[in-house]
């Protein structure tokens, strides 16, 4: 029965897209980032959805002229095109001695921001925009309410994601879910009915409780670090707010078992199996980049054990994951690509900020300032739960610096709209005095 759900929602996607061309970029979304097919038993499991959304993407891109918009002119988008290229580059000069891994992992990247540059050209507006928020809260909030359910049930541990997606792991997952709550928070506040609202938080409430459910320490520091900024971005009553979020993450915290109070309390030790093999392995990623500063060592060079056998410092000789995003981005593509990757999440920050005050004393776009503030919050938890797993081509981050670009040119408009009546108006008042 799934299958056949899936099979009609998804066809009926594809129609749509080509009576409302942005629905194209918003179909491939969906199905990158909730991959529905692995929620389901028969034969819609294997079938490639996600190609299929990717060449319906693409035909309304090319077929929908009026559908299409120049490349946003923002700091931010340049320099993920600049990032992608480097990646093309150091694939060039990839060390892995494991055949068709990087060509595997250069077609996957490739897509997935080749994806991301369509989007940018194909959505504007603010209820596009606000249709990719959806689209991006649904597809991981699905999993978010879900195991939020059966966290409260059974005390959590198996909340995972979809089979071999980039958070199929509890740790991915739970920094997905992280990064999502900020933008559940815009949509309670864009909903008028006081029920709908009141649903978006016990979502809010449910996803949070799902983090913790997957026992995630990197993602408990990342649920800190996001609701701290959504406390001081999301609400003009800093203290009020950030004193409610602190007392709901507390009666959270207290539903939860004592294992797993027990191991959260393990953060501030390192002598675990888990800590130890990550103090390892970032010792020989580090020896690995110092022989290789520019490009490293290309994609999953980490899984390589020839690579340990090189540059390993310790008898510590087994392919672990970078476990970090940074260091991911180090061992991957050197320090040019990890200079380049922590780049444009700084450009997006600045570019969030300096529409928050653009738009300060414009009433008709407080809502585009709300959601490049939840994008911060958003990006704030990613940036410290990041520090724990290798999520560096995980497509909802940037999506995030998307949907801040997007705002972005939202914003221009308006302003450019706004130059041209004043300067107008100064013209016709220089007539009058003239006459």
């Amino acid at each position: 029965m799934r299958d056949i759900i899936l099979i009609v929602v998804f066809g009926y996607g594809v129609i749509l897209s080509f009576r409302k061309p942005y629905w194209g970029p918003l179909l491939w979304v969906w199905v990158s980032m909730m991959n529905p097919h692995r929620l389901t038993w028969s034969f819609a499991y294997s079938l490639p959805f996600a190609q299929a959304a990717a060449a319906c993407a693409l035909l309304c891109f090319i077929l929908s002229k009026k559908a299409r918009y120049p490349y946003p002119n923002a700091n931010a988008a340049k320099l993920m095109v600049v990032l992608y290229l480097w990646m093309c580059v150091t694939s060039v000069f990839a060390i892995s001695t494991i055949p068709g891994v990087v060509y595997e992992n250069w077609s996957k990247v490739t897509k997935i921001q080749f994806m991301l540059f369509i989007t940018l050209m194909m959505l504007r507006g603010r209820e596009q925009i606000q249709l990719l928020v959806w689209v991006l809260v649904v597809s991981i909030g699905y999993f978010g309410v879900k195991g939020g359910l059966y966290t409260a049930v059974g005390g959590g541990g198996m909340v995972m994601g979809p089979a071999g997606s980039f958070i199929e792991g509890t740790n991915h997952i739970a920094i997905a879910m992280t990064m999502v709550v900020p933008f559940m928070y815009y949509l309670s506040q864009q909903l008028e009915r006081p029920i709908y609202r009141k649903m978006m938080y016990a979502a809010m409430a449910l996803t949070t409780l799902s983090v913790f459910g997957t026992t995630s320490r990197g993602a408990l520091l990342a649920v800190f670090a996001m609701s701290l900024f959504l406390g001081l971005k999301g609400s003009k009553h800093k203290f009020a707010t950030l004193l409610l979020i602190g007392m709901a993450l507390a009666i959270l915290m207290a539903v939860m078992p004592e294992s797993w109070t027990s191991k959260m309390s393990t953060i501030k030790s390192h002598e675990d199996h888990s800590a130890q093999s990550r103090l390892y392995t970032w010792k020989m990623i580090w020896n690995l980049v110092i022989h290789n500063p520019l490009t490293g060592g290309g994609f999953s060079v980490t899984e390589d054990s020839m690579t340990w056998i090189r540059y390993a410092v310790t008898d510590w000789a087994k392919a672990y994951s970078p476990h970090s995003i940074y260091f991911q981005a180090l061992a991957e593509h050197g320090f040019i690509g990890l200079f380049l990757y922590i780049a444009v999440g700084v450009s997006a920050w600045r570019l969030a900020s300096s529409i928050v005050e653009r738009v300060k004393d414009d009433p008709e776009l407080q809502w585009a300032s709300l959601l490049v503030r939840m994008c911060q919050a958003s990006l704030m938890g990613f940036a410290v739960g990041g520090a724990f797993v290798n999520l560096v081509n995980f497509d909802l981050p940037y999506y995030i610096v998307g949907a801040i670009i997007l705002v972005n040119e939202v914003v221009r408009e308006k302003e450019a709209g706004l130059a041209v009546k004043s300067v107008s108006q100064n013209g016709m008042a220089m007539g009058v005095r003239a006459v």
